[in-house]
């Protein structure tokens, strides 16, 4: 079945890092109809939407729908589990390593694939940072279009330090991207162009074997953790910078039902500490501005779900009028015509939309947390997801439902 009701039914996924792992447990309770949202049957989703983090969940569940249908989350769910979590026997996640890591020569986990690896790893690791330094100290030395200050600073870059080569291997490793490009399931992916400012938006025939990795890369690269990624010639990060919950693409799909599962919860209930550091508090910078955004879209939705609300009651009324000007002269000098006209176009323009809301209700993790792929980490977050959805109530979540 597609829905409960006849429209198209959209699932978008937030951005959040290794907090993505809530995601998977809110899908699971949807889809095996154990959520109050979808009346007791499973949703199957019409299209899929994700930024950062939900890019990736997005795309392994349109590569896997086909074939395995809702089982697919059983999928991702084994994947982040095994794959994208931290263990005790593990080297590293299936995410991020940092670069010339003294650690990993001592590990003895980081030996097992190939004993080799690690100093050959190590060794290739000090090279491109060499490399980096280099140029940063011949711009220090010879540029003169910024002040000495200003040139110093950019000796140093934390993002050179961390390495995305897991993601890289695991998207090869997770995502048939000739699925993607083959699936009935709508994708749309954005990311955010770092030169022009702009969002760009990316859906299923974009997703070749060689541009697919790098868009999912790219709609995950935490600006300032994560060096941006090349598209073409342009450098292009996190789509959360623009578009944390892409609703707009599912709308302009032409969905109907939005299912948004949003990885921050209300500012307010993030405790705040009157001593904060500078991680707390551009921490928090960011939640609040992607908060503000996102309070931003629902209340935009409610705005035009009211405005094609009231189009169509002021047009049953013109019915009305229409029918009683034929009548007498009640109505004469009155382009009941014209105002039928802009009516119509109106609702043309607007569609309403209803909009289920997820999210928790408290912290999952801020700071560094949304860094934290923890095995035992990620299974309690699943958990969590599915236990919020299972207990979803419309009125506290704020969702919007059509009037």
């Amino acid at each position: 079945m597609t829905n409960t009701n006849g429209g198209k039914q959209a699932v978008i996924l937030s951005g959040g890092g290794a907090n993505g792992a809530y995601e998977v447990g809110v899908l699971k309770a949807l889809c095996s109809g154990l959520s109050p949202v979808t009346g007791g049957q499973p949703l199957a989703p019409d299209i899929f939407t994700g930024t950062s983090v939900g890019s990736y969940n997005a795309a392994f569940l349109v590569s896997q729908w086909e074939t395995y249908g809702s089982s697919a989350i059983a999928n991702l769910e084994q994947v982040w589990l095994d794959k994208l979590s931290n263990s005790p026997y593990k080297s590293s996640n299936g995410v991020f390593r940092f670069r010339a890591n003294p650690l990993d020569l001592i590990n003895p986990l980081s030996f097992i694939p190939n004993p080799l690896q690690p100093f050959s790893q190590f060794a290739n690791d000090s090279a491109f940072l060499a490399w980096q330094w280099l140029q940063r100290a011949v711009h220090l030395a010879t540029g003169q279009e910024a002040p000495l200050f200003q040139r110093m600073t950019r000796l140093f870059d934390f993002s050179l330090f961390v390495s995305r080569q897991p993601l890289v291997q695991t998207l090869h490793e997770t995502i048939r991207f000739a699925d993607l490009r083959r699936a009935q399931k709508v994708l749309k992916i954005p990311v955010t162009n770092w030169g022009t400012g702009q969002v760009e938006i990316f859906g299923n025939s974009d997703m070749t074997e060689q541009f697919g990795p790098l868009i999912i890369s790219a709609s995950s690269a935490i600006p300032g953790f994560f060096l941006p990624t090349e598209l073409g010639s342009q450098p292009c990060v996190d789509g959360a910078v623009l578009l944390n919950a892409p609703m707009k693409p599912a709308i302009d799909a032409e969905a109907d039902i939005l299912h948004v599962i949003y990885l921050d919860p209300v500012i307010r209930n993030i405790p705040f500490a009157g001593t904060s550091n500078t991680l707390d508090t551009l921490s928090r910078m960011q939640a609040v501005g992607l908060a503000k955004g996102f309070e931003n879209d629902i209340a935009a939705a409610k705005r035009i779900n009211q405005q094609v609300a009231s189009a169509k009651l002021t047009l049953e009324a013109l019915d009305i009028l229409k029918q009683r000007a034929s009548d007498t002269n009640l109505f004469a000098g009155i382009p009941l015509g014209e105002i039928e006209g802009y009516l119509r176009q109106s609702q043309e323009d607007y569609r309403q939309v209803t909009i289920h809301v997820y999210h928790p209700y408290d912290e999952l993790g801020g700071g560094l947390e949304i860094l934290n792929f923890d095995r035992r980490r990620i299974q309690q977050l699943i958990e969590r997801g599915f236990d919020d959805a299972v207990d979803h109530q419309c009125d506290r979540s704020g969702c919007v439902l059509v009037p």
